[in-house]
């Protein structure tokens, strides 16, 4: 499992792959009004993760935005704080 947003231990299947962290990075997070903007002109990705390895892959893959919950209030900020260290620059 990835302990840290910097474990490269967890970009290695992402390498073998051909992707890396400082493309991911490169991307702008989209915002309400840029998925507004996209209406109509392209279909919008959306997923869900719940782990940062899988929200990391999600971004890889370019995926628009990223759905995430827990049980409860303390578990969904669990969660999505995994998530957002994975996917630092999609929208969740």
């Amino acid at each position: 499992a990835c302990a840290t947003s910097v474990d490269r231990a967890c970009d290695a299947p992402l390498a073998e792959a051909g992707l890396t962290t400082s493309a991911m990075a490169a991307r702008k997070k989209l915002t309400v009004a840029d998925l507004l903007a996209l209406k109509g002109k392209r279909k919008i990705v959306l997923t869900t993760a719940f782990d940062e390895w899988t929200a990391r892959a999600a971004e890889a893959a370019g995926v628009d935005m990223i759905v995430s919950w827990g049980s409860d209030l303390e578990s969904s900020k669990y969660v999505i704080g995994n998530v957002r260290r994975g996917a630092p620059n999609t929208l969740i």
